[in-house]
């Protein structure tokens, strides 16, 4: 038998803490073959999840620990929804929705989606995790509101020479 209980969300969230991504997860199938995939994953603040679709699977969230906002995006990348996710919430997202989360405090959540498991899509103007450009999504989509169009966001170098140095967000 399994269980998820509050010592193993903060040993994730502690865990979490010292991965470069600022979060990890703990799977509860044996492999990638199961007919349903099961993970336990837990988010520290300053965490980027790409915004991503699963076209082929449902997707199942249950809050354990902490909140998350969940944003749904259209295909241009037009912010659709804003939904804060909290304990003794459940949320099934369908097939082919873009989605992201934006974490601004520890959180820690139950996925469940059918197997096996298949990489998720990413859409062209989704920054990829490693990019300059991530840490700057991630910081809009903490703020980001309905109506918002995330494809807007770019990188601009600011030149040395001024009063302001690295990089700043600028819209198009």
């Amino acid at each position: 038998m399994k269980m998820i209980d509050h010592d193993i969300c903060q040993q994730l969230l502690t865990q979490a803490l010292s991965s470069p991504r600022l979060r990890t997860h703990q799977l509860w199938h044996s492999d990638h073959q199961d007919r349903v995939q099961r993970l336990v994953v837990a988010a520290q603040p300053g965490t980027y999840f790409r915004p991503h679709l699963h076209s082929g699977q449902w997707e199942l969230l249950q809050p354990l620990f902490g909140e998350g906002d969940l944003l749904t995006l259209d295909e241009q990348g037009m912010i659709m929804t804003r939904q804060t996710l909290t304990v003794g919430q459940v949320l099934e997202l369908p097939p082919g929705l873009i989605h992201t989360l934006s974490v601004h405090q520890p959180f820690c959540f139950f996925e469940v989606k059918p197997g096996p498991f298949v990489e998720a899509q990413v859409p062209a103007w989704s920054p990829q995790e490693t990019s300059p450009q991530a840490t700057l999504a991630r910081d809009w989509l903490q703020q980001a509101t309905p109506g918002m169009d995330m494809t807007h966001l770019t990188l601009a170098q600011v030149n040395p020479e001024s009063s302001n140095s690295g990089c700043k967000t600028t819209w198009r």
